[in-house]
């Protein structure tokens, strides 16, 4: 298991995001993980890092300073590992990571991925990828990688010598039938579409279409939920931010989520702009 966190950057001349991990998120936080060089660019705000041998059981906090030291203060509160890159990513965005006074619920932030990641299935699923199948003698079948929607193209190698495209076979479920067994120690290049089920199937380079999609769902349910129980006065009363201000972070989050759409759907308007 890996842990995939991504930071905001720092606003001055920092150069560096120092990333501390514990076992609970009132530890000490003594033990750094690494010193990782700020993402920079115009269109670059945040940093990403992948913690390899992270666990859910990891908690992390960071300091921003120089290649030899952290010289800020903490940064934010602490995040679990281990529970979705999606969902930290969502988190830090909307700056709401203090799990004792959360203004956006787990329940709406899950719901709300889920939700993004079934409205985009039509994209997600269309990945392209293949898998290499080496062939053995008087063998006609071989199984696909789970989740295989449809094999469309295979192509023969020996060695590294190119042999041409299998066009004579059948997909049943996971059993790839060719007509004829090509012999021993081939290899297949099996192309075939991706059916994603879940987060961890997915592709990160589509991460910031989700991520921009799950944020504007959440915004967007806030404000009908603040909206409903406003004018009885109580749940109003006890969040943080106002409806007004929910709007003004929706709209900014309907820009982002355009942009992101337009990645992949150039010639096409949104779903969120259908509604």
């Amino acid at each position: 298991m890996a842990n995939y966190l991504e930071f905001t950057n720092p606003t001055t001349a920092y150069t560096y995001i120092w990333l501390y991990s514990d076992t609970a998120s009132t530890g000490d936080f003594t033990s750094s993980i690494s010193a990782i060089p700020v993402t920079t660019g115009t269109a670059q705000n945040t940093t990403t890092y992948t913690h390899t041998a992270g666990t859910s059981a990891n908690w992390y906090k960071i300091k921003y300073g120089t290649s030899g030291e952290a010289t800020s203060d903490w940064v934010g509160d602490a995040l679990q590992g281990g529970t979705s890159r999606l969902y930290n990513v969502v988190r830090r965005r909307l700056n709401d990571t203090d799990s004792s006074n959360y203004e956006f619920s787990d329940d709406l932030i899950w719901d709300c991925i889920i939700e993004a990641i079934l409205d985009h299935a039509g994209l997600i699923r269309n990945e392209q990828v293949y898998k290499d199948i080496t062939t053995t003698a008087d063998t006609y079948e071989y199984t696909l990688p789970e989740y295989c929607e449809g094999v469309f193209k295979i192509k023969v190698f020996s060695g590294t010598d190119y042999c041409g495209e299998v066009t004579n076979f059948i997909q049943v479920g996971r059993t790839l039938s060719l007509k004829r067994s090509l012999g021993a120690s081939y290899t297949l290049w099996v192309y075939y579409q991706k059916k994603s089920r879940d987060e961890s199937d997915i592709d990160e380079k589509y991460d910031g279409l989700l991520v921009s999609a799950v944020i504007l769902k959440v915004l967007q349910r806030q404000i009908q939920k603040r909206a409903r129980f406003a004018q009885w006065g109580t749940e109003a009363k006890t969040d943080d931010t106002s409806v007004s201000e929910l709007i003004g972070m929706k709209n900014s989050a309907q820009v982002d989520y355009e942009r992101q759409y337009q990645r992949f759907y150039p010639t096409h308007r949104s779903i969120a702009s259908t509604r």
